[in-house]
């Protein structure tokens, strides 16, 4: 048995052409039952591709469809005289498609409120009749809007040209494999990446500084390291929904990017992502499990960010020296706050959720907007400095479960003055309020205290 090689349809004996799909047959080029078809073709759902090429070519067609039954709409108004409905619609027409002469046509014979006289008459045709046959004198002001109308008309044909001269010599300014944008080579502006990449690569944009904004393509699922690093006037980026990946560094030193919303797919803000950059506003996506090392460093204009609540790590650094930054609420799902992570920031308010289990060097460090700060029993160790040189910090409440409070954790907190610490704490290392106010403090019975813990004026109590 012989097959068709285009369509697969069975044939009998040695016809030129096949009887399904009219393909030209020579010698040779027809496929026996062992020549592969089906290993090329497999066991296709055939009414169901059908079903599918159907609803592509329904799609594509659908806009068609809908300005010819406006076209006809129209006509069928103007032919029941009904011009103040049909000249509406033919005007927007002539708006929504100025490539189809159509519209505008049936807009000037709706005007002479004579339509039928001028069936199959031209554009200038109708002009002149529409004004002889009607006799009104205002009908000659269409010789000035046919202008316009044409005026329009071939700068939307221009308009068409250039952006397509536009696309094939900007082709030449990306560096492409694979789907992978390698490299740009171009001097920047308002950039959009060709729909064939899938990926922006490393360093792909890297120091492009006159770069001001990125159009990125819907089906690309990473942005790789430093990928747009250095690019400082950049100002406008969306990032499609199918993103999956931010690589290290991709938006580092972006001195213009104000705002950025990162797609629901991403998991991960890795490390130094945001380093410096312009942000004021961030917007993270719910199911974001990791804020890498030193993600926001260095943001000084970002006043707020709300930490989802499957995070489960806020790597070092990640807040450091976001001046700007006032309040932020660490939900129970974050088990550590990293070294420095917020340190050298704006905040004045912290709140701190049941779940937390440990606060790294240095966390909250010289934060000196800082009032009071709640810390839950669910943190089993407080690490060293982590509060040091909060200079306006006046009220510290440790919950029962706290175990540690590190060396030198309110170091330098010179108006810190009340403190309550619980039954549960075991261990105060040395210097832990060096240089705090307080002229008393409660201690569990049995508690190890380091050297210098408490100022030499506090009195210490045993409970």
């Amino acid at each position: 048995m012989k097959y068709c090689p285009e369509c697969g349809a069975k044939l009998n004996g040695t016809p030129k052409f096949c009887p399904e799909c009219g393909t030209k047959l020579s010698e040779g080029s027809t496929q026996g039952s062992d020549d592969g078809f089906f290993e090329r073709f497999g066991d296709a759902d055939w009414e169901e591709l059908g079903r599918e090429l159907d609803g592509q070519i329904a799609a594509e067609n659908a806009p068609k469809e809908a300005y010819k039954k406006k076209l006809a709409l129209a006509r069928a108004d103007a032919i029941r005289g009904k011009y103040k409905e049909a000249e509406e619609i033919y005007e927007a027409l002539t708006e929504e498609n100025p490539e189809d002469m159509n519209g505008y046509m049936g807009f000037i014979r709706v005007a002479s409120e004579n339509y039928t006289k001028y069936e199959g008459v031209g554009i200038e045709k109708s002009i002149r009749a529409a004004q002889e046959i009607s006799g009104k004198a205002d009908l000659r002001g269409y010789d000035k809007e046919y202008a316009e109308y044409a005026a329009r008309r071939e700068k939307y044909f221009a308009d068409k040209a250039a952006e397509k001269e536009k696309k094939i010599r900007e082709r030449g300014l990306f560096e492409i494999e694979g789907g992978v944008l390698k490299k740009y080579k171009g001097n920047g502006g308002d950039v959009v990446i060709p729909e064939e990449v899938w990926e922006v690569g490393d360093s792909a944009f890297e120091k492009c500084e006159g770069l001001t904004g990125v159009t990125i393509p819907s089906g690309v699922r990473r942005i790789g390291m430093n990928a747009f690093a250095g690019c400082s006037r950049l100002s406008r980026i969306e990032l499609p929904a199918a993103l999956e990946e931010l690589g290290s560094g991709a938006f580092l030193w972006c001195y213009s990017l104000k705002s950025i919303q990162i797609p629901d797919k991403v998991r991960r803000i890795n490390a130094a992502t945001f380093i410096e950059c312009g942000l004021v506003s961030v917007s993270l996506p719910k199911d974001l499990t990791l804020i890498g090392e030193r993600a926001f460093y260095g943001c000084k204009n970002l006043t707020s960010v709300r930490i989802p609540e499957k995070v489960s790590e806020i790597g070092e650094r990640a807040f450091g020296y976001c001046k700007a930054l006032t309040n932020v609420a660490v939900p129970g799902s974050v088990k550590i706050i990293g070294t420095q992570t917020f340190q050298c920031t704006g905040l004045c308010g912290v709140t701190l959720s049941e779940g937390v289990e440990e606060i790294g060097t240095e966390a909250f460090g010289h934060c000196e907007n800082l009032g009071e700060i709640t810390i839950p029993g669910s943190v089993k160790r407080v690490r060293a400095t982590a509060f040091d040189y909060c200079k306006n910090l006046v009220r510290v409440v440790f919950r029962e479960g706290v175990e540690e409070i590190g060396d030198g954790v309110f170091q330098g907190c010179c108006t810190l003055w009340d403190v309550t610490i619980p039954r549960s704490v075991k261990k105060i290392g040395s210097f832990a309020f060096f240089d705090c106010k307080m002229t008393e403090a409660q201690i569990p019975r049995g508690c190890n205290t380091g050297s210098g813990a408490f100022p030499q004026n506090c009195r210490v109590i045993e409970k």
